[in-house]
């Protein structure tokens, strides 16, 4: 058996592995990244409606910009699930904790 051959087989497929390894990595750190900027990119776009966008949103783009509004006051918030006929928000300021239920408009 030639160990020289075999010790340059077994380097090359672990700087092979670490190569993938870094690649993942740095793949992984993108799509993290662009995850983030989209949801900024959005949660700006909310920010900016006016009121006849908000009488067109439907009941869950009317959450987001609730919840989009609270936070631009201050508020730290958290949406509930879905359909839990419940509060859609919860909000806390100042150790306050508030329950916000939003109904949008029907057609």
């Amino acid at each position: 058996m030639d160990w020289g051959h075999l010790a340059i087989a077994i380097s090359t497929l672990a700087l092979k592995g670490i190569v993938y390894i870094i690649l993942g990595f740095v793949f992984a750190i993108v799509i993290f990244k662009y995850s983030f900027w989209k949801i900024d990119r959005d949660r700006r776009k909310l920010a900016g409606v006016q009121l006849t966008d908000i009488d067109r949103m439907s009941g869950e783009g009317f959450e987001s910009y609730l919840e989009v509004l609270f936070e631009r006051l201050g508020y730290d918030t958290n949406t509930t699930e879905r359909y839990d006929k419940g509060a859609d928000l919860l909000l806390c300021k100042e150790g306050v904790r508030t329950a916000v239920q939003a109904k949008c408009r029907a057609n």
